[in-house]
């Protein structure tokens, strides 16, 4: 990921080399919101807008309103859908804080936030408010994605922390407290958190690496319900991390794959069940496709 943000400002970088009538540089003071206003709006009519969620209110000249807007829950949304034409239990996935906490970036981000600690109490506060419409709504399964967490099994990865500014194993304490709280908030749903290494086309990945650096701690201390854990492929590594599962929580094996057009065999996964059985309890087993259908072709 890193390799190909530094890629894209390079290509920038050049773009704007060539640029010698300013085209690009207008275009991007003008910014997107511009672009699709009504032609009697200008940016300026809604430079004052609430920046935080809630409802905002276009007016025409005349001060009438015409149109109300309210930011949108998205997960909630989803929810509702699936709940409508599903009569099987259904989850809600969320982007985790661990995930968020990386987005901060200093010299941009510090113009609205005066440190990452402010910004990441935001973000929880944020998917708290999330959570609660969903549970709200009758939800009861609340998943968090967070491919961040398994960049710290590779030394790229932890490397990549270190250029944003980021100690990785400070950043893994932290990250595990304000993840824990977020699900203390809600006692009575099941929390789940999602694990793999990145999936796109043609079997791109971001990192490689087993779960071992950092299953005693991760798996240890977060409070999470069930570890959704991507196995379908080497760079997982072995089943040997499992063994720092809690009593009581519960493993789900990525084990069907994403990433291949091969269908595994009963066989090939009763085997591989088998292993993991060695270093975690039979019951303490579950098994699910693994991420990343809607990133490969």
């Amino acid at each position: 990921a890193m390799g190909d943000a530094e890629a894209t400002v390079m290509l920038f970088m050049k773009l704007l080399e060539g640029d010698k009538e300013d085209v690009v540089r207008q275009m991007l003071k003008m910014g997107s919101r511009e672009s699709y206003l009504p032609n009697h709006l200008q940016v300026s009519d809604v430079e004052g807008l609430p920046q935080e969620p809630g409802v905002y209110y276009f007016h025409d000249a005349k001060d009438k309103v015409i149109y109300v807007g309210k930011a949108r829950n998205l997960p909630l949304e989803e929810y509702n859908f699936v709940k409508a034409h599903s009569s099987f239990p259904t989850k809600v996935t969320l982007p985790s804080l661990a995930h968020a906490s990386v987005l901060y970036s200093p010299g941009v981000s510090d113009k609205v936030y005066p440190d990452r600690a402010v910004y990441l109490h935001e973000v929880l506060e944020l998917t708290a408010q999330l959570v609660q419409e969903c549970i709200d709504a009758g939800c009861t399964y609340i998943q968090m994605d967070s491919p961040r967490y398994t960049h710290l099994v590779s030394e790229q990865g932890q490397d990549n922390f270190r250029r944003m500014g980021l100690d990785p194993a400070k950043w893994l304490s932290e990250m595990i407290a304000a993840e824990n709280e977020l699900v203390d908030r809600f006692p009575n749903v099941t929390w789940g958190l999602h694990l793999c290494r990145g999936n796109g086309p043609r079997g791109a990945y971001a990192v490689s690496g087993g779960y071992d650096p950092i299953a005693e701690q991760l798996f240890g201390d977060l409070r999470h319900d069930r570890f959704l854990l991507e196995y379908d492929t080497d760079r997982a590594g072995s089943f040997a991390p499992l063994r720092f599962i809690p009593p009581g929580r519960i493993a789900v094996l990525g084990l069907v794959s994403s990433k291949v057009p091969d269908v595994e065999t009963p066989e090939y996964l009763k085997r591989r069940i088998g292993e993991a059985a060695r270093h975690l309890p039979l019951e303490q087993l579950a098994i699910s496709p693994q991420c990343g259908f809607s990133s490969n072709p």
